[in-house]
């Protein structure tokens, strides 16, 4: 199968949110095995478990004469995402879809950006802790404010800065000033600075402090919630 050497990205946003959304309730997605992740396009072509999807008929469905390389990574990413919430139970899964067509404002939040979200991902890893976060809010461990604060952390975290959200947690080290990961990690949201202490962070009086989403950011998105991981 011949992939297009295209830049088209997919269109028909509200189709392709919905096709997400119906993704999550498929009652397959259980079936998704770390190994179906790495699939090439041929493999996304014919993989009955994959073309059962709703996602992959609505993105295929653009592309006449093929799929395009950036609806290939796309999908990939996709995948990645719905790959976290295998263990969720359908009941929850179902509820979360019910939720998002009945709920206006519930919809705009956490549905209606997941298309966007997605496609800005500058990589796979990414998608996995999106699946990860999607997750505990799917199985009420976190609420849609949190939710909203740690999709924007992730879009926005530098992937080398994680080993030391990693140390400035785990190791409880709030004593470094003058950290450029840290004043990263402070950018995504997920490092708190306490101005007025002793000291300069980014030629201001103040020092690093650890903060509530910071935890939830390893607790969740890095760690799938389990304790110690890290």
């Amino acid at each position: 199968m011949m992939m297009e050497e295209s830049s088209r990205s997919p269109q028909n946003p509200e189709d392709i949110n919905f096709s997400i959304v119906t993704s999550i309730e498929y009652d397959g997605l259980e079936e998704l095995t770390a190994g179906v992740l790495e699939f090439s396009l041929d493999q996304l072509l014919q993989n009955g478990v994959l073309r059962e999807f709703p996602v992959v008929g609505a993105i295929l469905a653009l592309g006449k004469t093929g799929a395009s390389v950036r609806d290939f990574l796309f999908l990939r990413k996709v995948f990645r995402f719905l790959y976290q919430l295998r263990d969720v139970s359908l009941e929850k899964r179902i509820e979360f879809g019910n939720r998002i067509r009945e709920d206006s404002e519930y919809r705009r939040k956490v549905g209606e950006n997941l298309l966007l979200i997605l496609e800005k991902l500058n990589a796979f890893s990414k998608a996995d802790m999106l699946g990860r976060v999607y997750k505990a809010h799917l199985t009420g461990n976190i609420n849609t404010e949190t939710l909203e604060k740690l999709v924007s952390a992730i879009e926005r975290v530098n992937l080398h800065d994680l080993d030391r959200l990693r140390q400035f947690y785990v190791d409880d080290d709030e004593n470094s000033r003058e950290d450029e990961q840290l004043q990263n990690l402070a950018f995504a949201g997920l490092v708190c600075i306490q101005l007025g202490e002793v000291g300069l962070v980014g030629g201001v009086s103040g020092q690093f402090k650890q903060c509530e989403i910071g935890r939830m950011f390893l607790k969740y998105a890095i760690c799938d919630n389990h304790e110690g991981c890290a």
